[in-house]
């Protein structure tokens, strides 16, 4: 008798833990009937804390967000979660996330080809990190994507054809180590609006295909180690509202066509080797608040023509070879609060901080 209740214990016993094994993991997570492939590819990365535990409440999660349907839409985990956990991610679980943000997350290696499995992506943010390689060409199945951000991180080549990404309105590759030969900025969607590539070794001139980009709002390519002239195309990138080419070693002059950049608010070109005369159209750039010439070897004055300039906040056009008196019309500048002009020949040996109101010579 005795036999068969220790027999039938064994059993219980072997009966109880099969049933844990079905309900349970190794870190107290609970699995019920109907869990999705989503909530389990998000347990399964790692990218939480183990003391959050509760599957079947994904969308509660911190980062995460869900629709209606209770599918996932956008993962933005708590910073520095995820870290060398990057690929764990079967990122094919999730057919309709939508944002995927993993900013300063101390990512290492490369970036793993499986994230172009997410077919209704677009935003992807992977900027702040210390990724390395290639921007893989599987990203170029995201035909949905409209913002790519891989700013602030090792990159040095790009396998990535553009041109499938058609839907792209912004681009991000700041602060990286992309140069002419290992990532040509070619095939770029037309509808670009923001592109910004500040801070990478490219040396090289600018690349004629971005006269092409006419949709174009902000262009950054300050310290990129430009070289060559600026095209007269430029005047092609009538929308423009930003465009900074600060601290390269474009040389020279300022081409007049710049003048029908009528949308301009901020302009800064300070830093590079621009000879010649300041162009007085640009002065017809009445909408800009901000104008850096400063750092160049310009000759003659300052146009009159910047008298024009009334919405101007800010002139900065100091080390740059100026002669001769300030124009009387700089008077007309009633909104300027900074004015640089320091290190000119012709007694300009200052900078200012005007007052708000007036400002008069």
């Amino acid at each position: 008798m005795a036999f068969y209740i220790r027999i039938s214990i064994e059993l219980l016993t072997w009966a109880s833990l099969f049933f844990c094994s079905t309900i349970c993991t190794g870190t107290g997570s609970t699995f019920v009937a109907g869990t999705t492939p989503e909530a389990l590819a998000l347990w399964k990365s790692g990218w939480w804390n183990a003391s959050i535990n509760n599957v079947a409440d994904h969308c509660s999660w911190p980062g995460i967000t869900c629709d209606g349907a209770g599918s996932i839409t956008e993962i933005s985990p708590p910073d520095f979660s995820v870290g060398e956990k990057f690929g764990k991610m079967n990122f094919s679980s999730f057919p309709n996330l939508v944002r995927l943000n993993l900013s300063h997350q101390g990512l290492d290696g490369s970036i793993p080809h499986q994230i172009g499995d997410l077919p209704r992506l677009e935003h992807l943010n992977l900027s702040n990190n210390h990724l390395t390689g290639t921007l893989p060409s599987s990203l170029g199945n995201l035909t949905q994507l409209r913002m790519l951000d891989v700013s602030f991180n090792y990159i040095n080549s790009i396998s990535l054809k553009f041109r499938s990404l058609k839907n792209l309105v912004s681009l991000n590759l700041t602060g990286n180590n992309l140069n002419a030969s290992t990532a040509p900025i070619i095939g770029l969607p037309t509808n670009l609006s923001h592109l910004e590539l500040a801070s990478n070794p490219f040396c090289c001139s600018i690349p004629s295909e971005i006269w092409n980009l006419k949709s174009l709002v902000a262009l950054d390519m300050s310290y990129c180690s430009l070289n060559g002239p600026i095209s007269s195309n430029i005047s092609h990138l009538t929308n423009l509202v930003s465009l900074s080419l600060a601290n390269n070693q474009i040389n020279g002059s300022i081409p007049s066509e710049m003048g029908n950049l009528k949308n301009l608010v901020s302009l800064d070109l300070s830093g590079n080797l621009f000879v010649g005369l300041i162009p007085s159209r640009l002065g017809q750039l009445t909408t800009l608040t901000f104008l850096d010439l400063s750092s160049n070897s310009f000759s003659g004055s300052i146009p009159p023509e910047f008298g024009e300039l009334t919405n101007l906040t800010n002139l900065r056009i100091n080390r740059c070879g100026l002669v001769g008196p300030l124009p009387p019309t700089l008077g007309q500048l009633t909104n300027l609060r900074y004015l640089f002009l320091y290190e000119n020949c012709c007694g300009m040996w200052f900078c200012m901080v005007v007052g708000k109101a007036n400002f008069s010579l």
